[in-house]
């Protein structure tokens, strides 16, 4: 299942913080908001978190769409139990990508978030799929990337 802008869950009210070869890389503040809300909330509040300064806030049709695609994973897979970080990939200061896992109660949710640094972080894409395969990409399925 794909949506156009989304962002991660987390659990934890520190940041998280992945390390690359040579320099720290931290989850931008977007993702960790909408982790954050949907943690304490549900769907609505996470994409609102999400979606804040993007180039869809105001656009209500893609907001519901990305409302109802959360809230069909959570109808199958029942409801929130947490979030893991996988992996922080830093493109450029200003972009990154973001791979989670969001754990429900009858399986996991792949997440990736496209990440772009203006004044603040604010969501450029969101996809999120059940099937492993269909989101991460091949390194990390086959053991060849680390996390």
């Amino acid at each position: 299942m794909k949506c156009n802008l989304i962002a991660v869950v987390l659990q934890f009210t520190v940041a998280v913080t992945v390390f690359s070869e040579d320099e720290e890389v931290n989850v931008p503040d977007v993702v960790t908001a909408g982790v954050t809300a949907y943690e304490k909330g549900n769907a609505n509040s996470a994409i609102d978190a999400w979606i804040r300064g993007s180039a869809i806030e105001h656009d209500p049709k893609q907001r519901d769409a990305l409302i109802n695609g959360l809230e069909n994973i959570q109808r199958l897979y029942g409801g929130w139990i947490g979030w893991e970080l996988i992996r922080v990939i830093k493109f450029s200061p200003s972009c990154r990508r973001v791979y989670g896992v969001v754990k429900y109660e009858r399986g996991p949710a792949y997440v990736l978030f496209d990440c772009y640094k203006t004044s603040d972080w604010i969501l450029n894409d969101f996809e999120v799929n059940v099937a492993a395969d269909k989101l991460l990409p091949p390194g990390l399925l086959t053991g060849l990337a680390s996390p």
